[in-house]
């Protein structure tokens, strides 16, 4: 056998290796983030004497005098400093920020933080691959694999999140280095992604959300709307990211006008955060998963809140987008630590809705479908710019029905928005402060 064929099968057997180790990291670090999630915030509604709002508070304070003071690096999304461990470090990862991230992210998201679970769970998930490779002796694994753990661990977490085998895979290596994406690294995340999301299936462990669109051809008609939608979706996705810098620029410099110490920043920042959805509609706090639901099984009470019922509804649906990139954006714009990915999907499902509602297209039918698939891969591959992997989730999410306006507005979200990433206003933010 010659030496470059015994290496290949040297480097399947690894790659299978840190696939299956992944496919189990991955996985209960989402269950634990959603087990904590959801005990803990059914255990505060059930303290009916004290006010919600004193929960976001709370998390903040505790956040910022505790966790980040023990580790500063432990403040906002996640992501971020994934991008730069796999750029500038080869794949190691601080030990340390991934222990403090974890409970970081628990106390802002336990404690109705807004925001998405990707961002801090992905990080963490992957800091512990980082970790597990520490620990194998170097012989035993290929010194080029050592990148591969940090990015099977957050291919497997978002895999096991959203059951999505191929586009998680894709997301994680694309996320990046979009320009330069390498088989040896494509293969082993899709493979560590598919492996979480069948450990999660067997273990009974269901995604944060399910869309069970309509198996049937949308009429070609809709053609022309998709593109304004796709284009539209493009442009929301760019304001969600010009919005976040422009408010994460405000907290700095309010820390270097006033001092305002990094605690106090975290309150302000999560109450605003609370308070702009909450007044309008309660079901938009923390992670909004019944906005999720209605948009999704319908139900207009859920998205209306507190307004009129007479509003039409797509002024109501688009005060929702500007309400949920605000208040996203004040959490993680504070240094709370919340994920970007979930409100950018959600808000991308809003985007599909208005369009739905304005042209009265009917909710349920495969047309509204399109619409709400365009807008989702539209906006999240604008504010990602990963529009091979968004194609990818969108039609593991929707059905290969929908693979029309997941690619179309997947490339046209990256093009109008290709230069304005909200992780490139996160890198810019630590730049200039």
């Amino acid at each position: 056998m010659k030496k470059a064929e015994l290496n290949s099968y040297k480097f399947l057997f690894q790659w299978l290796l840190i696939a299956l180790i992944a496919g189990l990291v991955g996985s209960i670090t989402i269950r634990v983030f959603l087990t904590f999630y959801d005990y803990c915030t059914e255990f505060l509604l059930s303290l009916n004497q004290v006010p919600v709002f004193v929960w976001p508070a709370a998390g903040a304070a505790i956040t910022g005098l505790v966790i980040y003071r023990l580790e500063p690096r432990a403040k906002g999304e996640g992501l971020p400093s994934y991008i730069v461990g796999l750029r500038e470090s080869g794949g190691r990862l601080s030990v340390s920020e991934t222990f403090f991230k974890f409970f970081a992210a628990a106390f802002t998201l336990g404690t109705f933080g807004n925001g998405g679970y990707l961002g801090p769970a992905g990080r963490v998930s992957a800091g512990i691959m980082s970790a597990i490779r520490r620990v194998i002796p170097e012989k035993l694994i290929f010194a080029e694999h050592t990148i591969l753990f940090p990015i099977c661990g957050l291919a497997a977490a978002f895999g096991s999140l959203v059951h999505s085998p191929i586009g998680a895979g894709i997301f994680a290596v694309e996320i990046v280095q979009k320009s330069s994406m390498r088989y040896r690294q494509l293969f082993p995340a899709i493979l560590a992604s598919t492996v979480s999301v069948y450990f999660s299936k067997l273990l009974g462990f269901e995604a944060v959300f399910t869309i069970n669109a309509a198996a049937e051809a949308f009429d070609l008609k809709l053609a022309g709307l998709l593109l304004l939608v796709s284009v539209g979706a493009g442009l929301i996705g760019r304001g969600f990211t010009t919005l976040y810098g422009v408010i994460s620029k405000l907290f700095h410099r309010d820390v270097k006008q006033y001092s305002m110490g990094v605690a106090l920043r975290a309150v302000i920042g999560s109450l605003l955060a609370f308070f702009i959805v909450y007044l309008v509609n309660p079901v938009m706090i923390g992670t909004s998963a019944g906005i999720f639901s209605a948009l999704l099984n319908g139900g207009d009470s859920l998205i209306y809140g507190n307004m009129d019922h007479r509003i039409p509804i797509f002024l109501v649906i688009l005060l929702l987008i500007l309400l949920k990139a605000l208040a996203n954006s004040f959490t993680v714009g504070s240094g709370m630590s919340a994920g970007f990915a979930g409100p950018a999907m959600l808000i991308g499902l809003l985007t599909g809705a208005a369009f739905a509602a304005v042209f009265g297209i009917d909710a349920g039918s495969a047309e509204s479908f399109a619409l709400l698939a365009a807008g989702f891969a539209g906006v999240f591959s604008s504010t990602m710019n990963t529009p091979i992997a968004v194609a990818v989730l969108t039609v593991e999410l929707f059905g290969l029905y929908y693979s029309m306006p997941a690619a179309v507005a997947a490339i046209i979200g990256f093009q109008v928005n290709r230069h304005h990433t909200l992780y490139d206003m996160v890198f810019e933010e630590e730049d200039e402060f």
